[in-house]
């Protein structure tokens, strides 16, 4: 096992020589060197790492990865099944981590920019410079520096000042391939202006009969007064592993709501990272996981009060059933400063057989004293009681199971005020329970 981990990382590395010499030199080629040093040095994180402790991605690295450097040929009519019925949205298409023109389409009027990374680093290359790796550290772990080495593409969308977009912006991602194992690096940068309002869906599909490792890194920049709506929805095929990290920073006044959908793949890590950092910022995270079989849903979160008079509200709610496991890592950081903090913390779960797990980690650092913060973690079975009301009135078995589940789930769905995307997901919700 080790020795397939040390190959794949030389591989990458040897990679990286190949990929950095094929490209022009550019003012982030120092970022990409610091990363894969980084990453030289670290290679891929064990179980011995307390952020890793929990989750075990040897299924992962012991595959035949080969660095996507272009997208699979995609034509538009094979495109329409993954997309949602009825969302009248801007629509940006990624295959294997590359933005694909031919297949998106934006109603820009003047108020906004969209555009591939790539081309963005010419048309607009002091924003990608003032922004790229911004967000957190360059050598946060190595994924990180995995993704900030290797991705040349992504979707830059720019929201200008006073502007409220009437349309989502939804994002289809695409990884996979007919021929071979493919790892996809995709980088994406969010900026929301001052006063400003915007909503990205991040859709996620796999495809082709090969195992495919999506490694993406979003960077989000919600500026005073502004607005943004981010939701991810994860709905690959057994053959996908991924790694998917959104880096935030909120300012004053700013809100920064995100809904992490996911109920697929074999290994599946969302690292969600906040930082409030003007006063009366506001963070709301909710999530939803649905698992069984053997695999692995890994929801790491961490909101950081860095200012007083700010608010954060998470709330994640899991079943798991089969062989599948789980794991809940979610931190409140209130920093010294930040007086007047309101944080709160909720992980809700449900096993449906009996050898599935998780592991719920709810953490609290709190360095101020003027606070209001709580978290906390359950997990159980259905409730006895409410299945044996359900029975009592002549539903059979299988389907009162069916509905609880269902509700327990469906709360958080029927919160969302978008109808086309409300009714998509809870067709999904219903096909995976059947």
């Amino acid at each position: 096992m080790e020795k397939e981990k040390t190959n794949l990382a030389d591989s990458i590395i040897k990679n990286y020589e190949e990929f950095i010499h094929s490209g022009s030199k550019n003012e982030i080629s120092e970022l990409r060197n610091e990363a894969i040093n980084y990453f030289r040095e670290k290679g891929f994180p064990t179980r011995k790492d307390e952020e890793w402790r929990y989750t075990n991605i040897s299924p992962l690295i012991n595959k035949n990865y080969v660095l996507q450097t272009g997208g699979e040929e995609i034509k538009n009519e094979n495109i329409k099944k993954y997309l949602i019925k009825g969302l009248d949205a801007n629509l940006i298409v990624m295959v294997n981590g590359k933005y694909f023109d031919s297949l998106s389409r934006t109603d820009n009027n003047g108020n906004y920019y969209v555009n591939s990374l790539k081309k963005s680093f010419n048309e607009r290359k002091e924003i990608v410079l003032k922004y790229f790796s911004k967000s957190s550290g360059n050598l946060e772990d190595s994924f990180t520096a995995l993704n900030t080495a290797f991705a040349d593409d992504g979707v830059l969308i720019h929201i200008s000042k006073n502007t409220t977009v009437d349309k989502p912006f939804l994002i289809l991602n695409l990884t996979g391939s007919e021929s071979s194992e493919v790892l996809a690096n995709t980088r994406n940068i969010i900026i929301a202006e001052p006063n400003s309002q915007a909503t990205v869906i991040d859709l996620y599909h796999n495809f082709g009969n090969n195992y495919s490792f999506s490694n993406a890194l979003t960077e989000v920049f919600v500026k005073e007064n502004s607005v943004v709506k981010y939701y991810k929805i994860q709905n690959d095929n057994e053959k996908s592993h991924s790694i998917n990290t959104v880096q935030s920073r909120i300012g004053k006044s700013a809100e920064f709501d995100t809904f992490v959908i996911s109920w697929g793949g074999e290994i599946l890590r969302n690292n969600l990272n906040s930082v409030l950092e003007g006063e009366g910022a506001g963070c709301i995270m909710k999530g939803i996981y649905l698992s069984d079989g053997n695999n692995l849903i890994d929801n790491h979160t961490l909101v950081d009060h860095a200012v007083p008079n700010c608010n954060s509200n998470q709330t994640y709610k899991g079943i798991l059933g089969g062989n599948a496991f789980g794991v809940f890592n979610g931190k409140i950081l209130v920093r010294k400063d930040a007086q007047k903090t309101n944080a709160y913390q909720s992980n809700k779960n449900v096993l449906i057989s009996d050898t599935a797990s998780i592991n719920a980690k709810p953490q609290l650092e709190i360095f101020a004293d003027d606070v209001k913060c709580s978290h906390g973690a359950t997990t159980g079975q259905l409730n006895p009681e409410e299945l044996f009301y359900l029975r009592s009135r002549g539903i059979e078995k299988s389907e009162a199971r069916k509905l609880l589940l269902n509700a327990f789930l469906d709360e958080l769905i029927l919160e969302i005020d978008i109808e086309p995307l409300k009714i998509y997901l809870e067709k999904l919700l219903n096909e995976k329970f059947n």
